[in-house]
């Protein structure tokens, strides 16, 4: 058995075919012809939140991914706000969460180098008077990127 495949839109393993499962296997040969329909209809009922292309970011010279975890002191809990906001402006930050458990905060920081993130540590970070714990994880290798299964 062969397939010649023709992609559209996106080039993804997602799309690669024959898809195949423990028990079965599909090879599609069609298009969905209203694509663009469907997508609007899921944007309009607020199921597509937003949409962004997937980078590669080395190639834009960003080789360091870390996560960061942040714990404010008891001086600086009338301040998360304000930190909050000044934080996720700043470029390096490409994501932050509030979490539970020890920490308060995970930033997802991306850097150049290690004196590119150790700039961010310093003057973001570490010199912040609301701060109590700062702990730094670099990401060694990305195992999967996350998408929802619809």
């Amino acid at each position: 058995m062969a397939h010649t495949r023709l992609s559209i839109i996106g080039l993804d393993e997602r799309g690669t075919e024959p898809m195949e499962n423990d028990t079965h296997v599909l090879i599609y040969n069609g298009e969905i012809y209203n694509f663009n329909e469907i997508a609007d209809r899921l944007r309009a009922d607020g199921i597509i939140l937003r949409e962004a292309a997937i980078i590669d970011r080395s190639k834009l010279g960003f080789d360091l991914e870390f996560f960061v975890y942040l714990k404010f002191n008891a001086q600086g809990r009338p301040n998360v706000k304000e930190f909050r906001r000044k934080i996720i402006e700043h470029d390096r930050v490409i994501g932050a969460y509030i979490i539970l458990g020890n920490f308060d905060l995970m930033l997802h920081v991306v850097a150049r180098d290690i004196r590119d993130y150790q700039q961010f540590y310093l003057e973001h970070l570490s010199g912040s008077p609301d701060l109590g714990d700062i702990n730094s994880m670099t990401v060694m290798a990305t195992l999967k990127e996350g998408q929802i299964p619809v």
